[in-house]
């Protein structure tokens, strides 16, 4: 039998098609397309009403542990927190299961896109796209300004304040707001430090946070007053 000369064999190896790839400009539009959001379905916003009401429900023990924090350099809620142990009060450890097992998969898209947000005017645009987000946030709120509702009618019950009509129960609103929120940064800080405690320092911005909100509180009532509505 005749063998196949050397130049044949060398063409038909040198013939064979190389696999075919996909142009650069093809793969960066295959990766730029963004999906469509999830759907969120009534299972979904079921899910997202009870985890904005369980968190803002663990804000209220926050606040108050935090006031605890301010004078004792967090000590009171690293005690509580009880590190390690198999119980504890943990605020921040129960927000993220509430988040990874009530919060529905649109929720949680959008919460990725306002934490991977830059800058301010990105996560107030990326809020105002996602209104789910802006719904939650006033939701975990009200239980914590409930508590400063508290506050407020114990400081017109015990001070002057209760003298000065509605002026001063504005003043004592935005009073207990302040209180309240000094205790909630306090704690929120005290469970980001290393050693679980809090800085004099660390406490002074909590009581500046807790001065700021009493201060747009007062704003608020006093705005509210002039318009003739309730605060």
């Amino acid at each position: 039998m005749a063998n196949t000369p050397d130049w044949l064999t060398q063409g038909a190896t040198e013939s064979k098609p190389e696999p075919a790839t996909q142009p650069d400009w093809l793969k960066q539009g295959a990766t730029a397309v963004e999906t469509e959001p999830p759907a969120r379905g009534l299972k979904g916003w079921a899910g997202d009403i009870a985890a904005t009401a369980l968190k803002g429900a663990v804000g209220v023990p926050e606040a108050l542990v935090g006031l605890a924090d301010i004078p004792t350099g967090g000590r009171v809620g690293k005690f509580l927190e009880n590190e390690g142990g198999t119980f504890g009060f943990r605020p921040k450890q129960a927000r993220e299961f509430i988040t990874d097992t009530s919060n529905s998969d649109a929720t949680k898209e959008a919460q990725r896109k306002f934490q991977e947000a830059d800058g301010v005017w990105d996560k107030t645009k990326t809020a105002i796209q996602n209104p789910s987000l802006i719904a939650a946030a006033v939701g975990e709120s009200l239980p914590a300004m409930g508590l400063g509702g508290v506050a407020a009618r114990g400081l017109l019950a015990g001070t002057r304040l209760g003298q000065m009509g509605a002026t001063g129960a504005a003043l004592a609103g935005a009073a207990g707001e302040g209180v309240v929120g000094a205790g909630q940064q306090a704690e929120q800080i005290r469970q980001e430090t290393k050693d679980g405690l809090l800085t004099p320092e660390q406490t002074g911005y909590a009581g500046l946070t807790g001065l700021t909100t009493a201060g747009f509180g007062a704003l608020g009532g006093k705005i509210a007053n002039r318009l003739g509505i309730g605060d």
